[in-house]
Parts: structure tokens; C-alpha cells; sequence
């Protein structure tokens, strides 16, 4: 088994490779997303179905060092039809709101209590009651954006797990496929209920803090 030091250098080198391979531009996710949704007259509700799309469709990668998920899988994306994306980039310089819109939900400082305390469904139901305590139509569409958001998190953890049921049957060491049974354990806990583990509450962290940036 590879000794902690020897892991620490690979994965601090091959961070510094990876630096600007992390971030993955959501341009033809959101141009299909788009497209599909324009009967969708609510701007807040439809903020919220992207953000869960985005994440549904956010590909995750894991190599044969690392004791957390959370990188995303650039090379997926990296062979993907030219025209079909400089098509999706002119499509959406059309959508006034995307123009105009400036920011992004990652310059913030998070709040992850209640996350950590009662866990992703924990949070929609308390969100569902709100929603069945509400007249409002501006505030429903609130409530109900809230909900497709958490629904992405939670189906970006599913895939998650979809990513290391894959790796366990590929791995020869025994040490390693160890170590991603306890991952996999990790992230079937954390998909719906709050950390029970430091190291569950570590993995929340890292899903919820690359789930916010997009």
C-alpha cells in the first residue's frame, strides 16, 4: 500500500497539472437546457432547473489516488463537437438575462449548518412544508427553485456513486479497493441524510462548495 507521503506528492503534482483543467464551461449543457425550457415563464424557477441540470450532468472523475470525489471529468468534454458549442456560446449571448446578470453564486461565504445537521432531505422538507404554507405565486416559484438545487446536489452524489461502483471491479490492489468501499459507503450516507463521520462531513463539503460554483 502506497504510504501516505508518497500519496500526498502524486496528488500535490497532480493538482498543480490539473490547475486549469477544473473548471468546465456548462455552454452546451445550458443550450440544450434552454432550449427544452422556454415554456417555463418563471426567471427564479428556471434559474433553479438549471443549476439542478447542470449538476445532473457535471462529470465526475476519480484516479487511483484520491480518498475523495469531487474532481470534475474535463476530458469528457474535451472532444465535443466545435460547431456544436461556438452554437450553444451564440445562442446564449441572445438570453437578455444571461447578458446582464453579473456575478456568480460562488463569491459568498457558506452556511452549511443546516446541511450538516439535517442533511439534504432534512432541508427539502422543511422547504416542502414552507411551499405548502404558501399562497404566493413569486414565492412558491422560490421554494420550488430551492428544491430543483437540492435535488441537482443529491443527484450529483448518486453519480458519484455511479463513478466508484465502476472503479471498485477495475481495481487489482486490495488496500485501494478498500478504500473505495469506504468512499462508496461515504457517499450513499451523505446523498440524502447529514454526515455521521468527519470524513463524511469532509466529502459534503467538498460536493456542496464545486456544486455552488456552478
Amino acid at each position: 500500500m502506497i504510504t501516505d507521503e508518497k500519496r500526498i506528492k502524486i496528488l500535490r503534482t497532480r493538482c498543480r497539472e490539473r490547475k486549469l483543467q477544473n473548471w468546465l464551461d456548462p455552454a452546451v449543457i445550458d443550450y440544450e437546457f434552454y432550449r427544452g425550457t422556454k415554456p417555463v415563464q418563471s426567471h427564479q424557477l428556471r434559474m433553479g432547473l438549471r443549476t439542478r441540470n447542470r449538476l445532473v450532468n457535471l462529470p465526475l472523475a476519480l484516479d487511483e489516488y484520491e480518498l475523495l470525489i469531487g474532481r470534475v471529468n474535463t476530458e469528457s468534454f474535451s472532444n465535443q463537437n466545435a460547431k456544436k458549442y461556438a452554437t450553444a456560446k451564440k445562442y446564449l449571448t441572445k438570453i437578455p438575462f444571461l447578458v446582464h446578470t453579473p456575478g456568480q453564486t460562488g463569491h459568498c461565504e457558506l452556511s452549511r449548518e443546516l446541511l450538516f445537521t439535517k442533511g439534504i432531505d432534512g432541508i427539502a422538507a422543511e422547504i416542502q412544508a414552507k411551499l405548502r404554507q404558501t399562497k404566493s405565486p413569486r414565492i412558491r416559484d422560490v421554494y420550488r427553485s430551492f428544491l430543483s438545487a437540492l435535488d441537482g446536489l443529491s443527484t450529483l452524489i448518486v453519480n458519484a456513486v455511479s463513478v466508484i461502483q465502476t472503479a471498485i471491479p477495475k481495481t487489482a490492489n486490495p488496500g485501494r479497493k478498500q478504500e473505495l468501499i469506504e468512499l462508496l459507503t461515504v457517499c450513499t450516507n451523505i446523498a440524502h441524510r447529514p454526515p455521521g463521520t468527519f470524513y463524511e462531513a469532509i466529502q459534503l463539503l467538498w460536493l456542496m462548495d464545486l456544486a455552488v460554483s456552478y
